[in-house]
């Protein structure tokens, strides 16, 4: 079986529902590396495990994040919606089904597979791209604009030059998002990294202890 990236997001709905910011942004990222590495071509129930794994993993390290940045502690529990049927390890029957249903999804959220995935994200990225990646996709909103913002919604009926630019002075926020949209993620990711804040370091200095 080959899973897709629409997969992904039904396994992760129910994390993606709660998560703050735009986590789908961080799961597409790690979905590349998963792509890349083949990791998404499962054939054994071993493979199986081994892909539910990494995004349980993935989804822990946005977590944990969420919370070093937000200086919030949480620590929410990450549920996946795991397909059993696709495991052959489970027999149609089975007196122990529910036994062996346990013990997939023990391995699957074991803590530490958030290392498997430091490990893949090592082979494309360094510390500083990690930990911008995951502000970026945290803090989307800061760097985005929503459909209905636009010149015509906030300065539409301004026609004198000096009171447009005093209307650009009192909408900074709007102006600096209007900017990051031109931007390409690149360019955003290096503004990130220029500014840093005490939540930002204990941020980085936990992704950096992993990689």
């Amino acid at each position: 079986m080959k899973y897709r990236y629409a997969d992904v997001l039904k396994i992760t709905d129910d994390f993606l529902r709660y998560a703050d910011g735009n986590c789908k942004m961080w799961l597409m990222g790690v979905w590349t590396i998963i792509e890349k590495n083949g990791l998404n071509k499962c054939c054994s129930d071993l493979e199986r495990l081994r892909f539910y794994a990494v995004l349980y993993g993935a989804c822990r390290i946005y977590s944990h994040f969420s919370d070093l940045i937000s200086d919030t502690y949480f620590n929410d529990d990450i549920y996946l919606d795991i397909d059993y049927k696709k495991f052959s390890m489970l027999k149609d029957g089975d007196e122990e089904s529910e036994d062996v249903k346990q013990f997939i999804s023990d391995v699957i959220s074991e803590e530490s597979n958030l290392y498997h995935v430091f490990d893949l994200l090592k082979t494309s990225m360094n510390s500083s791209r990690v930990f911008a990646a995951l502000y970026y996709a945290y803090y989307y909103e800061n760097y985005s604009l929503e459909d209905y913002e636009n010149d015509e919604y906030y300065y539409g009926d301004i026609t004198d030059p000096q009171e447009l630019e005093e209307a650009k002075a009192e909408n900074e926020d709007y102006e600096l998002r209007k900017y990051y949209s031109t931007c390409d993620d690149e360019t955003i990711l290096d503004e990130i990294l220029n500014d840093v804040d005490i939540n930002k370091l204990s941020a980085f200095e936990w992704i950096d202890s992993y990689m």
